[in-house]
Parts: C-alpha cells; structure tokens; sequence
C-alpha cells in the first residue's frame, strides 16, 4: 500500500487488552439537542473510564448513527441536523481515538426518535 499523508489504515490498528466489549443502544432524534453517552446509553454523563488505545465503533444498524468525542467540539457537538463528528452507516467500523470513553457520544441521523445501537471495544 503506497503512502499517503494523514491515512491510517484501521488493520494495523492494535487494541491491547481490552477492557470493555459491549452493545449500548438508545432512541433518539436528530431534532433533539440529547446526545447519548456511550458508556452509559443515557444522556447522563458517566464516570470517567480512561483508556489507553481508543475505542473500535461499529454499527451492527439498520439505522445511521452519528458518533463524536466532546474533546473534538468544545462542548458545542452540533444541534438538531447539525452534526459535528463522524456517521456510520450499517457495519461500518470506526477507530476513535479518545482518552476517555466517558466522552464518547452518539445521536440517531433520523428525524424521528429511532432506536440506534452500537457495538464497541474499548482499551
């Protein structure tokens, strides 16, 4: 594979020892400003978990969700359609980088409150 400026290529990616394997899901619109935390599946903010390799998304669907770090926004992370972070579609995977999972959070791409799921490693 030839080089290319700012590509990672996801196979290479290394999780050494997991520390939570789960499925969380919620339902929520994408007209609301809620956000669901992924380590909690409500839109509580959980306790911190701190990690060490990020955590591996994947969106086992059928619907598209939104995924994004609050680190990334400033807090602000998008309102109603507006969305600032990453969409996956169904069995897309997706590495994010955090330090902390507690900030890790997800919203549905539909306008009506539409029960999304997601399947994630984390370490």
């Amino acid at each position: 594979m030839p080089f290319k400026p700012n590509y990672t290529d996801i196979r290479s990616t290394k999780m050494r020892d997991p520390l939570i394997i789960r499925t969380v899901g919620a339902s929520v619109s994408n007209t609301s400003s809620a956000w669901v935390y992924l380590n909690s599946g409500t839109t509580t903010r959980p306790s911190d978990f701190f990690l060490v390799d990020g955590v591996i998304l994947t969106n086992p669907g059928p619907n598209t969700v939104v995924v994004s770090d609050q680190g990334l926004s400033s807090g602000t992370w998008g309102t109603g359609t507006t969305f600032d972070g990453f969409q996956l579609v169904t069995n897309q995977v997706f590495n994010l980088k955090v330090n902390n999972l507690a900030d890790v959070i997800f919203k549905s791409t539909q306008s009506a409150a539409t029960g999304v799921t997601l399947s994630y490693i984390a370490s």
